[in-house]
């Protein structure tokens, strides 16, 4: 009875850890995190969508890809509840995508 308990403990615990992303595919967290209902972030991904759409997959200039990481940042930060950290990272996505923003996109 007593090695039975810890081996159906484990069975259990193995058993809900079944839903993982696909490799290469950013974290847990992003499969989870809710939309934002910002639209400031939609307006900046919507804005990084088309830049990147502008360079080939293998040739994307470091700013997009940093770009990139910091509005996954963002978009953590935000639903996380974290506006102040939020804020600050949308500065400065705005600020990376500022050649590729037109003057009244994103304000």
């Amino acid at each position: 009875m007593h090695r039975a308990l810890p081996l159906s403990l484990l069975a259990m615990t193995l058993a809900g850890c079944t839903g993982w992303p696909t490799a290469g595919r950013h974290g847990f967290a992003e499969h989870t995190l809710a939309p934002t209902p910002d639209s400031q972030l939609a307006c900046l991904v919507e804005a990084l969508a088309r830049a990147r759409g502008r360079h080939p997959a293998d040739a994307q200039p470091a700013r997009l890809v940093i770009a990139d990481q910091t509005l996954t940042r963002a978009r953590r930060e935000a639903g996380g509840d974290l506006s102040a950290d939020a804020a600050r990272s949308t500065a400065a996505v705005r600020a990376l995508l500022a050649t590729d923003l037109a003057a009244e996109e994103c304000s």
